[in-house]
């Protein structure tokens, strides 16, 4: 019989099939990355339930699409950026910085993108919509940089 870590590290891998594109047979280093956007999920979880729970009781369900918008595309942007620059990790120092400098610019016309459609194309609450995804996305953005700040100094990343 398997002991448990081994199935957990069976599941992360299996979860993460892309493991040897992206990660370059970093296995022992799946486990640490799905805790990590494990924690983050939950943590930015407790924040968006009261968050539509006081929007529902304040404004009704007018605003529960512009908050959950926001919040997936601040996922979406976070787990781009996040993968981008762990595939970087291991590579030259030019293909790191390429590729960290690529994606925060690639970030912002993609969030300068959605603002547009959001604008132009939907019937959004705008000032709710930019509210909330820069609120999830500072805090994406911090758990991105304390995990790298972290991880990057012991060289296990």
């Amino acid at each position: 019989m398997r002991k448990n870590s081994e199935r957990v590290d069976q599941l992360i891998t299996n979860f993460f099939w892309y493991n040897s594109i992206l990660l370059h047979g970093q296995r022992n280093n799946m486990r640490k990355i799905f805790l990590f956007i494990l924690k983050l999920f939950v943590f930015t979880g407790i924040l968006y339930v009261p968050m539509i729970v006081i929007a529902n009781l304040k404004y009704g369900d007018q605003h529960f699409t512009e908050i959950t918008s926001a919040y997936i595309f601040s996922i979406i942007l976070f787990v781009l950026g996040f993968l981008g620059t762990i595939w970087s990790l291991d590579k030259s120092l030019k293909t790191f910085m390429t590729t960290v400098f690529g994606g925060m610019v690639a970030r912002i016309f993609l969030v300068v993108g959605a603002v547009y459609v959001v604008l132009r194309y939907t019937s959004f609450d705008i000032r709710i919509f930019i509210s909330v995804f820069f609120l999830f996305y500072i805090i994406f953005q911090i758990f991105e940089f304390r995990y790298f700040n972290k991880n990057v100094k012991k060289g296990s990343a």
